[in-house]
């Protein structure tokens, strides 16, 4: 009965998430990304920096699936955790409210 009632899209979704994750990790675009948005926006500090991620998670909530979301930006997180200093408890809570904000906004997508 549990395996019937499965969506497969969502079963799918998840199962190629992760290797796009790793590919994200392993070509560098994390890393990247990382950099960037903290030379970028190093004027500001880590307020900014943390803004960005926040704003970042919640439009891409509205794009994409939540998995996505978590996968895609976990690395990027790590890599600004190392550079900033800041504790990866706290970018990890920021994305992952920021990946929720999507449940209150007006532009929803039908996600995960």
């Amino acid at each position: 009965e549990v395996y019937h009632s499965m969506d497969i899209g969502v079963l799918m979704t998840i199962v190629g998430a992760f290797p796009f994750g790793l590919a994200i990790q392993n070509v560098g675009l994390a890393s990247w990304t990382a950099m960037s948005l903290v030379n970028l926006l190093s004027p500001v500090g880590s307020t900014g920096i943390l803004a960005a991620i926040y704003i970042v998670s919640a439009g891409l909530s509205n794009l994409i699936s939540n998995i996505a979301v978590i996968v895609m930006m976990a690395p990027v997180c790590v890599h600004i955790a190392h550079l900033q200093g800041i504790p990866m408890r706290a970018l990890v809570s920021l994305f992952t409210l920021g990946r929720s904000e999507e449940h209150t906004s007006e532009l929803q997508s039908p996600s995960i």
